[in-house]
C-alpha cells in the first residue's frame, strides 16, 4: 500500500534513551519527508523528564494566540466549542501519570502533552491536532474514514513496519469514542512496548501513545492502555473553549 503523503500530519514517535526511566527525546517525524527518520538520532535526549517536575503542573507553551489563528484560516481552530488551547485544561494527573511537559500551538492546531508514571516505568503522550490538507491548510476530521485520520493511523503503523516490527491491531471503546489501537513490542532498545490509540473528536485527531517496559501478557498491556483511555475520555468531557 502506498500512502498519499499530502495528507500526512507530523507524527511524533518517542524514542527512549534509558530503558528503565523511559526518558528519551521527543523528535518530530514528518511523514511528508521522502525518507523515514530514525527518531533515536534526531535530537539529543535530556537528562530526565522527571527532573523537570515540580509541585505544580508545567506551564503550557503557547506559540501563537487563538486570535492570530482565526485571522489565518477563518476560525478553523474552534471545533465543537473547543480550541487548541482548551486542551491546556486537561488534568496534570491522569491515573498514575503526571504531566511533565505541555505545548499548545494554535497556529498549527496542535496540542502535545507528555506524562510520566511516578515509578518512571511507563510514559504517555497525548496529542490533539487538525490534520493538514492538500492545499497547505487544515482539514478538520469527524470520521475514521476521513483522509487526515487514515493517514495518521497508516503513517504510524508504516513507521514500525518499515523498522521490522510486527504491528498488533485491536479496537477499544470509551464513552463517546471508538479508538483504533495498535502496538509494536520490544522496540528501540529491545524491551520497550509502544502502544497507540487514535480516534476523532472536536474536529481533530486524538492520539494517545504509551511506552512501557516489555510485558508479554497481552491482556495486561491492553488493560493498562484501556485505563488510560478512560482517564483521557473523562478529561475530554470537561473541555470548553477558553
Amino acid at each position: 500500500m502506498k500512502l498519499q503523503k499530502r495528507f500526512h500530519p507530523k507524527l511524533i514517535i518517542v524514542a527512549a534513551a534509558s530503558a528503565l526511566a523511559l526518558t528519551g527525546c521527543i523528535p518530530s517525524f514528518d511523514a511528508e519527508a521522502s525518507d523515514t527518520v530514525d527518531p533515536s538520532t534526531t535530537q539529543s535526549p535530556p537528562d530526565s523528564p522527571a527532573a523537570t517536575e515540580s509541585s505544580s503542573a508545567p506551564t503550557p507553551v503557547a506559540t501563537e494566540s487563538a486570535e492570530s489563528s482565526e485571522e489565518g484560516d477563518g476560525d478553523i481552530d474552534e471545533q465543537d466549542g473547543v480550541r487548541t488551547n482548551s486542551f491546556n485544561a486537561m488534568p496534570a494527573e491522569l491515573g498514575d501519570m503526571r504531566l511533565t511537559s505541555s505545548e499548545s500551538n494554535p497556529s498549527e492546531h496542535m496540542t502535545h502533552r507528555d506524562y510520566m508514571a511516578s515509578d518512571e516505568q511507563s510514559r504517555m503522550i497525548f496529542m490533539a491536532y487538525i490534520p493538514g490538507d492538500d492545499d497547505g491548510g487544515y482539514a478538520p476530521v469527524s470520521a475514521h474514514s476521513d483522509p487526515g485520520f487514515r493517514s495518521a493511523v497508516d503513517s504510524a503503523q508504516l513507521y514500525f513496519e518499515e523498522h521490522g516490527f510486527e504491528v498488533i491491531e485491536r479496537s477499544a471503546a470509551t464513552e463517546g469514542y471508538d479508538w483504533e489501537c495498535f502496538e509494536a513490542l520490544e522496540t528501540q532498545t529491545g524491551n520497550i512496548d509502544h502502544s497507540f490509540c487514535l480516534t476523532t473528536g472536536f474536529g481533530r485527531v486524538l492520539e494517545l501513545q504509551r511506552l512501557a517496559m516489555h510485558n508479554p501478557n497481552e491482556q495486561s498491556r491492553n488493560s493498562h492502555m484501556d485505563a488510560l483511555l478512560d482517564e483521557v475520555t473523562s478529561a475530554l468531557a470537561d473541555l470548553e473553549a477558553p
